[in-house]
């Protein structure tokens, strides 16, 4: 699974003040 993308796209959103 490509977990690792989802994980970058979740924390740049969660980096998201």
């Amino acid at each position: 699974k490509l977990r690792s993308l989802e994980n970058q796209l979740y924390t740049c959103l969660q980096q998201e003040p």
